[in-house]
């Protein structure tokens, strides 16, 4: 599987936004448990102050201290009694202590554990058949002999303080997958610039090998880019060595084929023995055949479908007229008749020596493979949207599967006895596709005969 630097680059951010935000939630979590233990404890020590100034105030009273040391004493029958008019709730609650009697500042308060101790503790504390974890802040008051307790029930502070939480955490759950959403926006927009450099590179045509313009590419793609226009200039000149060595080695090898086959030709002249002569006539069969591969190769080599090259009008009816005519010594030799159906003055836009050369390949095999004696049909006409050629032959019938084949390079059906090598429709082919032509091989009929089509489109 491809890997996607995009959803790589999601992956990675969006991992990193969630664990930055649980670990926040996390800090959120213990940060609040310690701000409501601390405002807690804050409360109770403001409460506390209250009360003891409150008591200090009252007891002050002798007659109100007699009546607490004197009336509201410990008994087993009334070991704590409750006083209402105070506090109705029962979060928060205040116990005092006169020796060993406890009063409860509410009916419905809970009675506190009997101090040990002064300050701040945490304990659990059972109610009914419950039991639940309070905070209680113990004082005492020796001059009146009266402990002060306030407890506050730590799960209802801390059912606040979830709430309280809540509060806090449902922005971050709504912004999460907004900033999802302008994380994903940002990545596209942040990656516009590779994207554009895909498109740019993809519309190059094959043979610009000028190097790509780093002004406009972001800082980090700069060396990618470097290393490119590097490769670039490296294959720059490895084609035109590439180019060079074929127009060298195909111009030193047309030369003494040229000079070999004008030897063998002034040998036959030269030369009466019948043997020989058809030794030499063989020879010569073979140069030329070769010269001619030669030729093919360098014209193929030439043939890029991809590359850009200058366009003209010119009348394709003159130019196969022209073809015709040069050809037309083998037409003469192998007894063949011509039926041509030409319209007149047909215009096409192109190469018209890469199309002199597309028409004479058809029409060499047109004529070189019929059948002696038979009638080569070779037609053109022009519609409103379409040119089409079209070039039929008497001869032997061809497999099925043969003709999607006969445009490979140097492919031969069995059984061919003239001259050829398997590169003539291999080129018709390539031509057609720099004209944005298309070819079409076929039989006549199924009694055999070879049809070749090629369709230009207008405009």
């Amino acid at each position: 599987m491809a890997i996607s630097l995009r959803r790589r680059l999601l992956t990675i951010l969006l991992s990193l936004i969630l664990l930055i935000w649980l670990f926040a939630v996390v800090l959120t979590v213990l940060h609040s448990r310690s701000v409501v233990l601390k405002q807690i404890d804050e409360r109770l020590i403001r409460y506390a102050d209250m009360g003891q100034h409150t008591i200090e105030a009252v007891l002050g009273d002798p007659q109100v201290r007699h009546y607490f040391q004197n009336r509201a004493t410990h008994s087993e029958s009334n070991p704590f009694a409750r006083m209402t008019g105070f506090n109705e709730g029962q979060e928060q609650v205040i116990n005092l202590w006169f020796g060993e009697s406890n009063i409860q500042l509410s009916e419905n308060s809970q009675r506190l554990p009997k101090p040990e101790s002064t300050g701040l503790i945490t304990k659990i504390v059972a109610r009914d058949d419950d039991s639940s974890e309070w905070r209680i802040i113990y004082r005492h008051l020796p001059a009146f002999n009266v402990w002060l307790a306030v407890g506050v029930d730590l799960e209802h502070a801390r059912r606040n303080g979830a709430a309280t939480f809540w509060q806090i955490v449902l922005p971050l759950l709504i912004a999460m997958p907004l900033t999802a959403g302008f994380l994903i926006v940002g990545v596209e927009r942040g990656l516009a610039p590779l994207q554009v450099l895909a498109e740019d590179i993809a519309a190059r045509n094959p043979h610009a090998m000028t190097p790509l313009n780093i002004d406009d590419i972001p800082r980090e793609l700069r060396p990618v880019v470097n290393a490119l226009n590097g490769l670039l200039e490296r294959l720059e000149r490895a084609l035109a060595s590439e180019s060079r060595f074929t127009a060298n080695a195909a111009h030193e090898l047309q030369t003494p084929l040229s000079a070999i086959k004008a030897e063998v030709q002034r040998c036959l002249r030269l030369e009466t023995d019948t043997a020989t002569r058809s030794m030499l006539h063989g020879i010569e069969t073979r140069v030329r055949r070769s010269a001619d591969t030669v030729q093919q190769l360098l014209t193929l080599a030439r043939l890029d479908p991809d590359q850009e090259f200058k366009r003209n009008h010119f009348d394709v009816s003159e130019l196969l007229l022209d073809v015709i005519a040069d050809m037309g010594g083998i037409a003469h030799d192998r007894d063949l008749e011509l039926d041509m159906d030409f319209a007149p003055a047909i215009s096409l836009t192109g190469n018209a020596e890469w199309m002199r050369v597309l028409l004479r390949n058809l029409i060499a095999n047109a004529f070189k493979y019929a059948d002696a004696g038979s009638v080569v049909g070779i037609a053109i006409k022009q519609s409103e949207s379409d040119v089409e050629l079209v070039i039929e032959n008497a001869c032997s019938p061809l497999p099925s599967d043969v003709y999607q084949r006969l445009s490979e390079r140097f492919f031969r059906p069995a059984g061919q006895r003239a001259n050829g090598v398997g590169l003539g429709l291999s080129i018709v082919q390539r031509i057609a596709e720099l004209h944005d032509a298309s070819v079409q091989l076929g039989a006549v009929s199924e009694r055999g005969g070879f049809r070749v089509m090629v369709n230009w489109p207008i405009g």
